[in-house]
C-alpha cells in the first residue's frame, strides 16, 4: 500500500496541473455541510481544469475487494463534495473484472486504472499523471458478441471525468456495445 501510494504521488506530483500545495496524503478531508462526517483518501488532490475552475479528487488505493456498503459511503461522501472518487489498484492481472461490476467497474464503464513503476516513469518524464487503463472491449466474433481484456498506458487529461455519477474511463464501452 505504502509503495503504490509513493508511486501515486510521484505521479501526481509530476503534473503541473495538480495542485501541490493541495495534493495530501491520508489527511481527513471533512464534509462541507457538515464537519462531523469526513474521510481519510489515500491522496487528495486538486487539478485545474482550466483558468477558472478546479477539480478536487480522492484517490483511493484498492488492493483487494471491499464492501459495496464502504464503496458507496465513500461515493455518496464525495459527491456531496462536488469531488471526484478516483479507485486505483495495483495491477489488474487475475483480477476478475465481475468481482467489481455492482460497484467500481461497473461505474467506471467497464474501466480500472493502475499505477506501477511504468507509470509512474512515463508521468516524470513525460510532465502529466499517467495511469494504466484495464478495460473490456466487446468483440464480435460471426454472431457473438465477446468481451476482451485490454489495457492502454493513458495521461489523466484524456480520461472521460463524470463527478455527478462519480464515473471515470478513458474507453467508452456503452457506446461501442
Amino acid at each position: 500500500h505504502k509503495l503504490l501510494k509513493r508511486l501515486l504521488r510521484t505521479s501526481i506530483d509530476s503534473d503541473p496541473l495538480f495542485d501541490p500545495v493541495q495534493t495530501r496524503e491520508e489527511k481527513n478531508w471533512y464534509g462541507s455541510s457538515d464537519e462531523k462526517k469526513w474521510r481519510r483518501p489515500d491522496i487528495a488532490a486538486t487539478r485545474s481544469i482550466d483558468d477558472d475552475s478546479r477539480l478536487q479528487i480522492a484517490f483511493e488505493i484498492q488492493l483487494s475487494s471491499t464492501y459495496l456498503k464502504v464503496i458507496a459511503a465513500r461515493r455518496e461522501f464525495y459527491l456531496k463534495e462536488n469531488a471526484l472518487l478516483f479507485w486505483v489498484f495495483k495491477d489488474a492481472s487475475g483480477i476478475d473484472p465481475r468481482q467489481y461490476q455492482d460497484d467500481l467497474f461497473y461505474n467506471n464503464n467497464s474501466n480500472l486504472f493502475v499505477v506501477d513503476d511504468e507509470t509512474a516513469r512515463l508521468s516524470q518524464e513525460q510532465g502529466r499523471l499517467t495511469l494504466r487503463c484495464c478495460y473490456y472491449k466487446p468483440l464480435l466474433v460471426g454472431t457473438i458478441v465477446s468481451d476482451v481484456w485490454c489495457e492502454q498506458v493513458v495521461p489523466f487529461n484524456e480520461l472521460n471525468v463524470d463527478v455527478e455519477n462519480q464515473r471515470v474511463y478513458w474507453f467508452d464501452y456503452k457506446a461501442v456495445k
